[in-house]
């Protein structure tokens, strides 16, 4: 059987025939095509921070979302381009997001059959574990399996908010319940309220010898960098100031002890493992809460970074051996020095309505001729 037959066979499988038969498309040899070949027109100067560029090698795997994040975020490439559909394709076909959707489907289903939909800690755990994974992989809460399963989470709530669960487990709980937009619904409401209410006098959240646990501390920013109201409250800005203040320092006694965490870079998804991502998950929850590269303790962890480039240009604890955690390593750096050294997340305008509907914007993009132009000229040449 040829390759292009034995891609179109597959093509016909369903999601569910996919994961039982351990297929995946990236699994097989992918079409290979040259970074030059990519046409855009967005600016590149944020790369030069790194030793290396790893753009070229990232885009020679074959981890379907890592390409579809290179070409989404920084080529920018239009929905209408070939390269980008079977980018978009090829992720939602990934092996690892089909058999994931599986998964939860199938645990939807054992809690749905017991009396009350009773959950064990093993049920909630693993319920939060494939959500967290499966949110990397661009899945939202209009799906009717992620829905089902967040149903049955609030379903196990407390009058007060929290869950009953160990305090780290609850906070690793509401970062989900914000990561899927859940800001509004009024029980993940309560909990995050709750877990605000938790914060420690030195500015921090959970205990570590006396003094707050730093990566709990972070678990909670990342959560709370994911609402629209309690990513600006002045306690927010505290507890960012306390893991600011305790950098590079030992936790003792907490979730995760000792100084090697912060030059960890893995960022995990089961328990404790999930509090683990050092210096990068730093970089990243102050990024969304509004911190820039002027910061001097962020400009450290980021000169920490750029020294900690191989000459092979991946990211990655010595101790780990496996290409594929290399390169979502790597991925997640890069994802880094774009939001803090690229120009294109400029701050939006706000613009009045004049009398008779106009406004004072420009006229959207995609309306204008050179848009349009631009439109048809990548579309001519693909078709060729």
């Amino acid at each position: 059987m040829n390759i292009e037959h034995l891609i179109e066979k597959i093509q016909l499988l369903t999601w569910e025939e996919r994961a039982d038969r351990r297929i995946a498309p990236q699994n097989l040899p992918p079409k290979k095509f040259k970074i030059t070949d990519l046409k855009t027109n967005e600016n590149f100067d944020w790369i030069k921070q790194l030793k290396y560029n790893p753009i070229e090698k990232l885009m020679d795997t074959n981890n379907a979302l890592i390409k579809y994040k290179i070409l989404n975020n920084y080529y920018r490439l239009l929905p209408t381009s070939k390269i980008y559909q079977t980018a978009l394709f090829n992720l939602r076909n990934d092996f690892h997001r089909v058999g994931n959707l599986k998964n939860l489907d199938e645990l939807n289903k054992i809690i749905d059959e017991k009396p009350n939909n009773a959950m064990s800690v093993y049920d909630f755990i693993t319920l939060i574990k494939t959500l967290s994974e499966l949110y990397d992989y661009y899945c939202h809460n209009r799906m009717t399996t992620i829905q089902k399963s967040f149903y049955f989470i609030l379903k196990q709530q407390q009058e007060n908010g929290s869950f009953d669960l160990p305090f780290f487990l609850n906070v690793y709980t509401i970062e989900i319940l914000m990561k899927y937009n859940y800001e509004k619904n009024r029980y993940a409401e309560k909990s995050i309220r709750w877990l605000i209410r938790e914060q420690n006098s030195d500015g921090g959240w959970g205990n570590a010898d006396g003094k707050s646990d730093i990566w709990i501390t972070l678990k909670v920013l990342n959560a709370c960098s994911y609402h629209s109201k309690m990513k600006n409250r002045k306690r927010i800005f505290k507890g960012v100031d306390f893991i600011l203040n305790n950098y590079l320092k030992s936790n003792s006694g907490g979730i995760i002890e000792g100084k090697n965490i912060w030059h960890e870079f893995p960022n995990k998804h089961f328990n404790k493992d999930a509090f683990r991502g050092g210096i990068i998950k730093i970089l990243e929850v102050c990024n969304r809460l509004g911190y820039s590269k002027e910061n001097k303790q962020l400009k450290v962890f980021l000169d920490i970074l750029k020294k900690n480039q191989h000459e092979n240009k991946w990211w990655y604890d010595n101790e780990i051996d496996n290409e594929y955690q290399r390169e979502l390593i790597t991925s997640k750096v890069l994802e880094i020095f774009y939001n803090y050294y690229s120009q294109q997340n400029k701050t939006v305008k706000k613009y009045k309505i004049k009398s008779g509907g106009r406004t004072s914007a420009k006229t959207p993009i995609f309306l204008t001729d050179e848009y349009k132009n631009n439109l048809k000229e990548s579309l001519s040449e693909e078709e060729e």
